[in-house]
């Protein structure tokens, strides 16, 4: 076997390996998937020109990092608000996403956060201007840590689908309270997958290419 095909072999492999490690970890192999996860924000999955990009992640001013807060000293890499103030503060994260060119019916949306709310938190959706397009939220399991912090893991779904929304997510911590994400975690695909019309059309070309080789 020459170097070219073990090399090919060995990428066909890796390709295979990743596919399952993330089909066991999410519901389903998403076209997008954010993760916060204390060390820092990563993105997978198709950019929006109009926009920088550094642009798909914000938040507001009152938000910032944190690392071994008083009363949680092992958790380190915390996002949010620490309110040491005698008033009630606010603030907002909100995240892009670019969709692919093609608009499917409806795009899914998997969620798996675990934070700590001194106070009321809302998650709402942005579509853009003049598009109609809801977030349906399906029932929410959430299990409980002992320092206060509690996980969320939901599906749900967005339809119509527009070319890109944003997810926002707006809190207010009260005095002398604190709203931090210790890990964060969203995928999203659209239904039906805009790639298997395209996987289709690849299999035809080969085919094609296969008679005509042997023509």
């Amino acid at each position: 076997m020459s170097v070219r095909k073990i090399a090919l072999a060995a990428a066909l492999i890796l390709y295979c390996l990743c596919v399952v490690a993330s089909a066991a970890s999410l519901p389903f192999s998403p076209q997008r998937h954010i993760l916060f996860d204390g060390a820092g924000f990563s993105y997978q999955g198709p950019l929006d020109l109009a926009i920088s990009d550094q642009d798909w992640l914000q938040f507001s001013t009152s938000v910032r990092f944190y690392c071994q807060v008083y009363d949680f000293p092992e958790r380190c890499g915390l996002l949010g608000i620490v309110n040491n103030t005698d008033e009630v503060k606010r603030g907002w994260i909100k995240l892009h996403l670019a969709n692919v060119p093609e608009l499917n019916p409806e795009k899914a949306i998997w969620q798996k956060i675990r934070y700590i709310a001194g106070g009321e938190t809302d998650f709402s959706l942005l579509p853009p201007d003049g598009f109609d397009a809801i977030l349906w939220r399906d029932e929410t399991q959430t299990t409980f840590y002992e320092d206060g912090f509690l996980e969320e893991i939901w599906n749900g779904s967005i339809f119509p689908n527009p070319a890109w929304e944003e997810l926002l997510w707006e809190f207010e911590v009260e005095p002398r309270k604190f709203f931090l994400i210790d890990r964060w975690e969203i995928a999203t695909i659209c239904v039906p997958e805009p790639g298997s019309a395209f996987a289709v059309a690849g299999l035809a070309a080969v085919a094609l290419l296969k008679r005509r080789k042997k023509a």
